[in-house]
């Protein structure tokens, strides 16, 4: 297993405890969606080139 593939694994884990039940992934991107219907959120974790992780 590769370093990216554990920080994603990582990453999925807390946004599942942290964020709201309706939140949802977007395949298996960084990218988590809210629809609220007439408008929706996005959040997207970048990788950080300069150091190993996400902001």
């Amino acid at each position: 297993m590769n370093l990216d593939s554990n920080i994603n694994k990582i990453i999925k884990k807390l946004c599942k405890e942290i964020l709201p039940k309706d939140v949802f992934q977007k395949g298996n991107s960084r990218i988590y969606l809210d629809d609220n219907g007439y408008y929706f959120t996005m959040i997207e974790f970048q990788p950080y080139s300069l150091k190993k992780g996400t902001f």
